[in-house]
């Protein structure tokens, strides 16, 4: 299972008045993800301070981030973080922080890409993938 190869982490709840202008985070959303690993930005980002609150949610190197909610054509998707700036995942997303070998736990999730499609179940009127059922994936 993927709980025993990694910490599971779900990602914060936001409000919109915690936003501030100093760009220390990056706030990042399951729409930043693409299904090829890249992620894509706009000039309109969001931006939050980090503090001991929201510590828990930075995006360390090497972290696997994947969108749990949304649209069918983005859960699932996920990339692995190499980004120069700092990130904090926002709650559609899960941070899978590998225990160990990263890369190599990115290829297995990436090959388990269209099962992890097929986990997919609508809960109280959204589609999602339940935190549980990323932890108790079968690698």
């Amino acid at each position: 299972m993927l709980q025993d190869y990694a910490v599971i982490i779900q990602g914060a709840a936001i409000r919109s008045s915690e936003f501030t202008e100093n760009r220390e985070a990056l706030i990042l959303r399951q729409s930043h993800i693409k299904n090829n690993g890249e992620l894509v930005f706009s000039t309109d980002e969001n931006y939050i301070e980090i503090n001991e609150q929201n510590k828990r949610y930075l995006i360390q190197e090497g972290d696997i981030i994947m969108a749990t909610t949304g649209p069918l054509n983005i859960i699932g998707n996920m990339f692995q973080y190499k980004l120069p700036m700092k990130a904090i995942v926002a709650g559609p997303l899960i941070i899978i922080r590998p225990n160990e070998n990263p890369e190599g736990l990115y290829n297995r999730l990436k090959d388990k890409y269209y099962h992890i499609k097929t986990m997919v179940s609508p809960i109280a009127g959204m589609t999602r993938i339940t935190i549980r059922q990323i932890r108790e994936l079968e690698l």
